[in-house]
């Protein structure tokens, strides 16, 4: 894992960035280089995807209605289900997935070693917080409740700053086999190895809609910063894309969001339902647990109350006398503790008095299981256990990220078209660009610990 601050992200990221372009310039037909940013276009796939297209016409538009109840819940719903007789009954059920907590929860590591994202995380705060999201949520989809959520972590950091308190980023680049000093995520390696399938099954998504519709599709392609992919598109025929219907651009834009949100529930299903018992069946489960060492610190933050006092590298032996072998020992240890609980945590380098937060959390970073040798057929079951869960996890979030109400995202897209079917295509295009630079800025706020600890 390769440890590097903002700052040095910024200036190897935009100087390898600059150096790839220098060398790919005119080198493909289809390539346009642009400062650090590479895109390639192509037709291929093309044909492919209008055959697909062609089949099932009906199913395609209900996977895209799914994503517009998905970016506005019951709001998004109401607009579907708006020439129905029973619009309120059939927007109620459709939206009810959403008050259920995100599937993070159940990708709890799923035996990786991290946990990268749990329900602490998105619905964390008193009832009353919890309440306010959930509605939100229910009435408003994740366009609304992703804006809700980083508001309550900008306003956190600004008070921080203006009190003195040591304040940590909400928001962080995620990128595999590198930490970022103060962000919470910490992806390894193997984690670019997931990409190509989020990649995928969006643009993909993105193109049949496109086709269904009966609109014109031009190329798809790839763009890239440096060696560092930024995406794929599909480039519809921008003319033909402005005189559609509200409701078809909503299914395009949308469509993507929902193939990455439901790859993450059937990536996870699989897991769950063939895996898991083929796993067991096999003794995998049984034998792993005899190889688990102690967990091992990969960060504290200067939140905590162990901020230092615990540190990078240690192993964390045992917890008020029980022994952890571990992260799941770990967290349900915490968990049930409570709020404030003060915790003897012993360590490979001594016993030390740690606090727990308002959210039983440590306040460890980069935490991971570590293991006594295995045999080469269970570390390789392991491996795929692991990168699994990245493809839940990056699945999930970049579909759920992606329907923020910005520009260029598919969800600033969407708001667009959504409110100009009630104020018009000027007022609307007002109201994306607000709403741009407001989650912008907000986006910025949460980032700030990343660059002024």
């Amino acid at each position: 894992m390769i440890e590097l601050t903002m700052w040095e992200l910024l200036f190897w990221g935009f100087l390898q960035a600059f150096a790839v372009s220098l060398v790919v310039a005119n080198t493909l037909p289809g390539l346009k280089v642009t400062g650090p940013v590479v895109l390639w276009k192509s037709r291929r796939g093309l044909k492919k995807i209008n055959a697909i297209a062609k089949k099932h016409h009906r199913l395609w538009e209900i996977y895209g209605d799914f994503g517009i109840i998905l970016a506005f819940g019951i709001v998004g719903a109401l607009y579907v289900f708006r020439r129905s007789r029973r619009k309120w009954l059939y927007s109620l059920a459709a939206s009810l997935f959403l008050m259920s907590p995100s599937i993070s929860n159940a990708v709890i590591y799923l035996v990786t070693g991290e946990q990268y994202l749990t329900t602490n995380t998105l619905f964390a705060g008193d009832l009353v917080s919890q309440l306010a999201l959930q509605a939100l949520l229910l009435f408003f989809g994740y366009s609304v409740s992703l804006v809700y959520l980083i508001m309550q972590s900008a306003f956190d950091i600004v008070l921080g700053y203006l009190t003195g308190t040591a304040v940590q980023a909400a928001v962080a680049p995620a990128l595999p086999g590198i930490a970022i000093k103060g962000s919470p995520f910490q992806i390894p390696w193997y984690g670019w190895l997931a990409f190509p399938i989020l990649i995928f099954v969006h643009e993909l998504s993105h193109g049949i809609l496109v086709k269904a519709t009966g609109l014109r599709l031009k190329a798809t392609g790839l763009l890239m910063f440096g060696v560092f992919p930024l995406g794929a598109f599909v480039e519809p025929d921008e003319k033909q894309l402005k005189k559609a219907p509200a409701q078809k651009r909503l299914r395009i834009y949308s469509v993507g969001s929902t193939a990455n949100y439901l790859t993450s529930f059937a990536v996870l299903a699989f897991f769950i339902l063939a895996m898991v018992p083929a796993l067991d069946a096999a003794g995998y489960y049984d034998r792993f647990e005899s190889y688990y060492d102690h967990p091992t610190i990969g960060g504290v933050l200067e939140t905590s109350d162990g901020y230092g006092r615990l540190a990078d590298g240690m192993k964390i032996i045992s917890i008020n006398g029980t022994n952890v072998p571990s992260i799941a020992v770990l967290h349900n240890i915490t968990s049930g503790a409570g709020p404030g609980s003060l915790l003897s945590i012993a360590t490979d380098q001594g016993t030390f008095g740690v606090r727990l937060s308002n959210e039983s959390m440590i306040g460890i970073t980069g935490l991971q299981d570590t293991f006594h040798p295995m045999p080469l057929e269970m570390d390789v079951v392991t491996w795929l256990i692991r990168f699994t869960a990245l493809v839940v996890f990056f699945n999930f979030i970049v579909g759920v990220m992606n329907l923020l109400p910005m520009y260029p995202l598919d969800g600033g897209l969407m708001l667009e078209a959504l409110t100009s079917t009630k104020i018009g295509k000027k007022k609307a295009r007002r109201i994306a660009k607000a709403a741009t630079v407001l989650v912008l800025a907000l986006i910025f706020i949460n980032m700030l610990p990343l660059f002024f600890p």
